[in-house]
């Protein structure tokens, strides 16, 4: 009977599954909606990892040898994740870990070097490995620690915009771009502003860049700012791992062009950014590899 192999790569976004055979040949891919049980709750989280996987399971005669799931908010969560892939293939070998270890993995070579990941999507976050300990910086949530991300950005750029209007803030092309976001001015959508929450906010992340790119002053605070998180990020890495180290990075926010540009173009010789060519999935595919050969 032919054997296979299940790598999941979850998010706050999407949720991502592949099968595929014991060389690492994809052989379907699967996708649903957000797993962070941070984001949306524990049973949701379940429910989504587990039907992709019954799902990729079903997809081909024969037996899961190993299931690999690298799942953001797992650090925490790890039994009720690892139950609900247990449950979907209860014979298989399994490891649930946090979807940071499916970026190192994207850096080829030893998956245990000393490296660091930097994901900036709704919020900021930087993991370095020093080693083999990884140490956390940042990330703690919105409500205590959104500095680098989408939610920030966007958040400061409706604030600013509001302050222009009652007089408080500079002008700023954001008020606009903020009217065309919201569909009415800004000062009549604060009730749709809080009931739609953390993701809507961030959502006009891109309308800040975009102001950025143009020129406009406000913005380009704004943008500086998160430039400043990310580059607290590397300074920090830098301190735990002692010398010049690769950092592979991930999420939407950093990988807005006009952010990848200014983050190239940063003048530091301690660290070489990486902007991985293929998806997490793919370095969710490598560990569930590694993980069957054990």
């Amino acid at each position: 009977m032919k054997k296979f192999i299940i790598a999941i790569d979850g998010g706050g976004t999407k949720t991502v599954g592949v099968l595929a055979d014991m060389h690492g040949e994809i052989l379907n891919y699967k996708v649903g909606g957000p797993s962070n049980p941070n984001d949306v709750g524990e049973k949701q989280a379940a429910n989504t990892i587990s039907r992709i996987i019954r799902e990729l399971a079903d997809a081909e005669e024969g037996w899961i040898d190993s299931v690999y799931a690298g799942i953001s908010g797992a650090i925490g969560n790890e039994a009720v994740l690892r139950r609900a892939v247990s449950e979907a293939c209860p014979d298989a070998k399994i490891k649930v870990a946090s979807d940071i270890y499916n970026l190192f993995a994207l850096l080829g070579g030893d998956t245990s070097r000393d490296a660091a990941v930097i994901i900036c999507g709704t919020g900021g976050v930087c993991f370095a490995r020093k080693d083999g300990v990884l140490h956390r910086i940042g990330g703690w949530g919105y409500l205590l620690d959104s500095f680098g991300g989408a939610y920030s950005v966007g958040r400061d750029g409706l604030e600013a915009a509001l302050r222009y209007h009652d007089g408080r803030g500079e002008a700023t092309e954001l008020y606009a771009r903020a009217e065309a976001y919201l569909g009415m001015k800004p000062e009549h959508a604060i009730k749709k502003i809080y009931a739609e929450g953390k993701t809507f906010i961030a959502g006009f992340a891109p309308e800040v860049l975009r102001a950025c790119e143009a020129g406009d002053a406000v913005a380009s605070q704004i943008v500086d700012s998160a430039m400043d998180g990310i580059k607290g990020f590397i300074d920090r890495a830098y301190e735990l791992i002692g010398e010049k180290f690769d950092c592979v990075v991930g999420g939407g926010l950093i990988y807005n062009s006009y952010m990848k540009s200014r983050l190239l173009a940063l003048p530091d010789d301690r660290v070489r950014i990486v902007y991985p060519e293929k998806e997490q999935i793919y370095g969710a595919l490598r560990l569930a590899l590694e993980l069957s050969k054990e």
